[in-house]
């Protein structure tokens, strides 16, 4: 009664979901990225990622958790995040997307590569 499984959301409607989540959980076994993950955070919203996904640093930024993809370390993981104050975790999260996510940053730094490959 407390957990909704609701299908395919997108748009504003999934913005507004994530905002309105306590907590966001992707149990995957095979994730190059994850984009959800980057989405849930800029939303403000706690992750929780399994180990098969690149998000070891929400634990560094502290804006969720990476653990091992079992039911029981999800359920640990669930149960710590929604028993916390989440104001911080929601404040890193949108603030280390932020800083390491923004489109102009990511292309400088990529024109910056590919000119030290041509030159």
């Amino acid at each position: 009664e407390k957990v909704f499984l609701i299908g395919r959301i997108d748009g504003l409607d999934k913005i507004k979901f994530l905002r309105n989540a306590d907590v966001f959980a992707l149990a995957s076994h095979h994730e190059n990225f994850g984009m959800v993950i980057a989405e849930a955070l800029a939303a403000g919203t706690p992750v929780i990622a399994s180990r098969n996904t690149p998000w070891q640093d929400v634990e560094k930024q502290n804006c969720g958790k990476w653990i091992e993809n079992t039911p029981e370390k999800f359920a640990e993981a669930i149960t710590e995040i929604i028993k916390s104050d989440q104001t911080q975790m929601r404040n890193n999260g949108t603030n280390y997307i932020r800083e390491y996510f923004d489109w102009d940053k990511i292309a400088l730094e990529l024109m910056s590569k590919i000119n030290s490959i041509v030159h």
